[in-house]
């Protein structure tokens, strides 16, 4: 503070000493006139600039209005009720229809808990005509009345939910209306039925305009003032005020009675000017549109400013005398200033010698004068930047700046300088040939006999290379620390995995502590030996694994484990040994617990043993048919029983179909085909196949066929019976009756044979020719029948 004084004493000293000629006197009058005329300029900057930062701030508390307007409204909650009752809601349905009276005690009592979560003042439910057939509300209801004319009615009857404010007909009270479509179905592509609305009342929204703290105003599309912070700018209509409008206004119905006498009070200004002056007063005017899909237009949001208190008359002139003393003590600096070109000539000598000595500097070396004009560089400069002291001299050091250094930097090198103490920073300049360097700075200002700056002298070093090591240092750090977060929740979230050290659980997951039933305090430290069951156990697993584990190689086991409570469970371990400092044998192991895997491969196991004992017990074999793709799956069982070598299961239909007799071919081909053609679900047939070493098999098929929704046939599954015994004894059978009934019919008088139930069985051809009677005609009757017969 001491140098500061000195030196500004100096500087006015000097001043006085100059004015005591004419041209000290006239220099002095032209200082005067400039720093009144810098200072005018300055009055009008700080008031433009305030303008400027109030407007914004003006623009923005606007701008969160507007935004708070539209969650409230278009964002609020009640919209998503109300188009959800529209969807989900039979009574608001049934209703609608006219299947239930007006004001169904049913229905109002579901508009109730409607209008009691939400705090609605109305709930309505509208017809497809627009009758009002249901309304909850504290007050007057509206039941009977048709709304058919309001917007809100016809935009939810064209399927578009919307929110529309205006004053009701019945409460004459300003409110908004949620309106949604009532469909017939539950989904938005049902027909229309009915037009369901909540009405909400209107004080947020005059609540959210008074908190802006500023004029604010709600117009209609239509210019009415629905609200505002004023009471009397209320319904109030925006300039010019025609009869033509007010009955347009009138007509429109969304503003109750407050037109209906054919009058409108104008608002004092226009919404769409700048600004206005209200009582002498001047404010500024703002607006923002406000969209809430109103048939009429957008409404706007208003916003009134007085801006009269910005800059008044005490701040003009503590401004305008503050840069007035500025600007003045500037020019008596400037004035000063050429006195000192002469000090500056000394200095430049004082600089050769210095120069002298910095030629050989490791570092850049860089003198300024007191205007910051680069006076000297030395090689080493020249070298690291690419510019010579030819081509620097006289310009600012700011000749290698690459416009990437913070503004703050700069600031704080300034601050320091202009405090008489020397800076310490970084720049990121740009050499001639346009690469870009680091450059550390250490600058120190050059004082003279008064304190005056006369020059600064800047040491520079290229850091480049230090900081991109220490970037790159960086750089593998964060790498580092991301890897280290990957895996950490790579293990958190991983299977069960174990962390063994010298045989003791030095590491765990999350995923081991729930498979042993056990907290970290009990499981950390314990030996390993108690996972496996006891020390002889261990030491017999571990005699296995060891050799592996010392070989780095992979160790795969499976084996029987033990919870902390002593159950028991089958697992499959997979480990590998690691290299720990401090530790002789550490490894980590990911643990299964494959108990209920072992179990379903019995049960599976099992149950296909006894479907083989089934099937080899009752001759039976297994196919599964894809008529889609023309494939057929055979069992093993089938593949024997059809004397095919085993090993391939997959087979097509002309597969089977080569194996089938060829009398028995056609026949059994078109028989499947018209099955899969018609609409039965099951099929069932019987024929020979013919193994390939030329044995004969009668064989029954039973199969059920499914089909997808179109009735077409996707796939046969069913088996195949060996009935080829079966079959030789009812040959054997039919040849016995037929050798009896020869023998019958050789004898020649007449004669039959009847059943324990009295029944004829048969006869011969003599009791044929004797009663004249048909074979067809006696078997399966009685003697009654008989004698009827005869």
């Amino acid at each position: 503070m001491d140098k500061i004084g000195a030196g500004e004493s100096g500087f006015l000293a000097d001043g006085l000493r100059a004015r005591h000629g004419p041209s000290g006197l006239r220099l002095l009058l032209i200082v005067v006139a400039i720093s009144l005329l810098g200072a005018w300029l300055v009055v009008q900057a700080v008031a433009h600039w305030r303008a400027v930062d109030r407007a914004e701030a003006r623009a923005a508390l606007l701008r969160e209005t507007t935004d708070a307007l539209v969650s409230h409204t278009t964002g609020d909650r009640i919209l998503g009720a109300v188009s959800l009752l529209g969807l989900s809601e039979p009574l608001l349905k049934d209703i609608a229809r006219g299947r239930l009276a007006q004001d169904d005690p049913r229905v109002l009592s579901r508009l109730a808990v409607a209008r009691g979560r939400f705090l609605v003042s109305g709930v309505y439910v509208m017809s497809a005509d627009g009758t009002v057939v249901a309304h909850e509300t504290a007050g007057e209801r509206s039941t009977g009345r048709n709304l058919a004319f309001r917007p809100y009615f016809q935009q939810a009857v064209n399927g578009a939910v919307s929110v529309y404010a205006a004053v009701g007909s019945t409460s004459r009270e300003r409110g908004l209306y949620y309106a949604a479509p009532l469909y017939d179905g539950e989904s938005p592509s049902g027909s229309i039925i009915g037009v369901v609305m909540f009405k909400a009342g209107f004080e947020t929204i005059d609540l959210l305009l008074k908190r802006s703290g500023f004029t604010t105003l709600l117009l209609s599309p239509q210019g009415v003032a629905f609200a505002a912070t004023r009471t009397d700018w209320e319904f109030a209509v925006a300039p010019p005020v025609t009869q033509a409008r007010i009955d347009a206004i009138r007509a429109s119905r969304q503003f109750g009675s407050h037109f209906d006498k054919g009058l409108a009070s104008a608002l004092p200004f226009e919404p769409d000017a700048d600004e206005a002056v209200l009582n002498g007063v001047p404010y500024a005017v703002d607006r923002r549109t406000l969209d809430w899909n109103d048939p009429g237009g957008q409404w706007q949001l208003v916003m009134l400013d007085d801006i009269s208190a910005l800059m008044p008359l005490a701040h003009r002139l503590w401004w305008g005398a503050g840069a007035f003393v500025v600007l003045c003590l500037l020019g008596l600096l400037l004035l000063d200033l050429v006195g000192s070109r002469l000090r500056v000539r000394d200095a430049r000598e004082r600089f050769r010698l210095l120069g002298a000595a910095l030629e050989n500097s490791p570092v850049s070396v860089v003198i300024t004068n007191g205007d910051g004009l680069i006076d000297w560089v030395n090689p080493q400069y020249e070298r690291n930047t690419g510019y010579t002291l030819a081509e620097v001299r006289g310009r600012k050091p700011s000749i290698v700046s690459s416009g990437q250094t913070p503004a703050r930097t700069y600031q704080a090198m300034w601050s320091a300088l202009l405090s008489r103490q020397s800076w310490r920073g970084q720049f990121v300049n740009r050499r001639k040939d346009g690469s870009i360097y680091h450059d550390e700075a250490t600058l120190s200002a050059v004082l003279d006999r008064r304190g005056r700056r006369i020059g600064i002298v800047g040491l520079h070093e290229d850091v480049t290379e230090r900081i991109r090591a220490q970037e790159e240092l960086l750089r593998r750090e964060l790498l580092l620390n991301e890897l280290l977060e990957q895996q950490t929740a790579i293990f958190d979230n991983a299977p069960p995995i174990l962390l063994v050290c010298d045989g003791r659980f030095r590491q765990f997951n999350p995923a081991f502590l729930e498979l042993m039933g056990g907290t970290a305090s009990q499981l950390l430290g314990m030996e390993v030996s108690r996972l496996l069951g006891g020390a002889g156990r261990a030491e017999q697993f571990l005699a296995d694994a060891a050799a592996r584990l010392a070989a780095r190689r992979a160790v795969r086991e499976s084996a029987t484990l033990f919870r902390l409570d002593g159950s028991q469970f089958e697992a499959r371990l997979a480990g590998r040994s690691l290299r720990m400092e401090g530790v002789g044998l550490a490894s980590i192991w990911v643990i299964e617990d494959v108990t209920e895997q072992r179990a379903a491969e019995l049960a599976i196991q099992r149950a296909s043993e006894r479907l083989e004992f089934a099937q080899e017990a009752g001759k039976i074999g297994v196919f599964d048919v894809d008529p889609v793709t023309d494939t057929v799956l055979w069992s093993e069982k089938l593949i024997a029983m059809f004397g095919l070598p085993p090993g391939t299961q997959v087979r097509s239909t002309s597969d089977w179909a080569a194996c089938l007799h060829p009398d028995d071919r056609e026949r059994a081909v078109a028989h499947i085909a018209h099955a899969l053609a018609g609409a039965d679900d099951y099929v069932r047939d019987s024929w020979r196949i013919v193994r390939p070493d030329g044995a004969v098999h009668w064989f029954l098929s039973a199969a059920r066929i499914f089909r997808d929704e179109a009735g077409r046939a996707v796939r046969v599954v069913g088996v195949n019976v060996d009935i080829h015994d079966q079959k030789l004894l009812e040959a054997r059978v039919a040849e016995q009756l037929d050798f009896q009934q020869a023998l019958i019919d050789a004898v020649p008088v007449p004669l039959f044979y009847k059943g324990a139930d009295g029944r004829y069985l048969g006869f011969n051809r003599a009791y044929e020719q004797a009663f004249g009677i048909q074979r067809e005609e006696l078997i399966g009757k009685t003697v009654m029948d008989l004698d009827y017969l005869s």
